[in-house]
């Protein structure tokens, strides 16, 4: 519950010193929660044991790939998604044995370097609808599983409202998506 902490044991690459790789997200299995993925500057990790010991995942994601996001779908364990800077999304259906990148428009600079998409949402009303933040680049929506896009109008006359470091679905009546920028918390009804 908080009270108490220990550090997990990852197996690091070569070359790679303890502390030296920065994990930017976590992924918890809906289905098992034993399972657990994280992404790093170095890769996707999985631990099969909540978290107490850690294994880099064989991808085909390139090397130098950050992951800063990732969400599991929520019925079917196989479907993964990974959001990189560079910005990028890729989808694994097997389970991360094979990753393709997914057509999503993202802009690959702006002004502070490459983008980072931060998170990804699947929608838990309709798991085909998948949501993805950009830092610097919005918010984009996919209804059909990944295989294509939409970007959303932008959240305010800002470019600074364009950079995007949360979303979250939150389900009730209405429904309604839920993003942080810089400039505060923003909220959208019409997302169904």
């Amino acid at each position: 519950g908080g009270e108490k902490w220990r550090r997990s044991k990852m197996n690091l690459p070569f070359l790679a010193e303890p502390g030296e790789i920065q994990i930017r997200s976590l992924a918890v299995y809906p289905q098992d929660p034993n399972r657990i993925l994280a992404g790093s500057e170095m890769g996707l990790y999985r631990s099969e044991d909540k978290g107490a010991t850690w294994d880099l995942v064989e991808s085909p994601i390139e090397d130098g790939v950050q992951i800063w996001s990732l969400a599991v779908h929520p019925t079917n364990p196989d479907i993964i998604f990974a959001g990189t800077k560079p910005p990028a999304v890729y989808r694994s259906i097997d389970g991360g044995k094979r990753w393709e990148k997914l057509p999503i428009p993202v802009a690959e600079r702006c002004f502070a370097g490459a983008p980072k998409v931060t998170n990804i949402v699947f929608d838990p009303r309709d798991h085909r609808s998948v949501w993805v933040g950009v830092e610097i680049d919005g918010v984009y929506c996919s209804r059909d599983g990944g295989d294509s896009w939409t970007h959303l109008p932008p959240l305010g006359d800002s470019f600074l409202n364009q950079d995007v470091h949360g979303l979250t679905i939150g389900v009730g009546k209405p429904t309604k998506l839920h993003v942080t920028t810089p400039d505060g918390i923003w909220t959208s009804t019409k997302i169904g």
